[in-house]
C-alpha cells in the first residue's frame, strides 16, 4: 500500500459483545447467539435489553431473562435459518 493511501476498511464482518455468561456446557455466550432453553427447546436470540439494563433472549413474542439453564446452537450471522418459523 502506497504511504497516501487509506487502509481498507472491511465492512462485512460484525462484532458480538460478549454477555459474561456461559450455557449450561460453559460455552461462553455472545450478544447475537442463537441459544435453546433445556424444557421449551425454543430458538431464541440473544440481545442486549436497553430498558432492563441487561443481556436476554427473545423468540417471536417470547421474552426471557438470559441464564445458564440455555445452550448455545449458533448465531444470527451464520445461521439466521434457526429463527425463521
Amino acid at each position: 500500500m502506497h504511504p497516501t493511501e487509506s487502509p481498507r476498511i472491511h465492512n462485512d464482518c460484525s462484532i458480538m459483545q460478549f454477555t459474561g455468561l456461559q450455557d449450561k456446557n460453559g460455552v461462553d455466550i455472545y450478544e447475537g447467539d442463537i441459544v435453546t432453553h433445556t424444557n421449551t427447546r425454543e430458538h431464541e436470540e440473544v440481545y442486549w435489553n436497553e430498558k432492563e439494563c441487561c443481556y436476554a433472549c427473545r423468540g417471536g413474542e417470547i421474552e426471557s431473562w438470559l441464564d445458564s439453564t440455555y445452550e448455545v446452537i449458533g448465531n444470527i450471522h451464520e445461521n439466521p435459518e434457526l429463527l425463521e418459523d
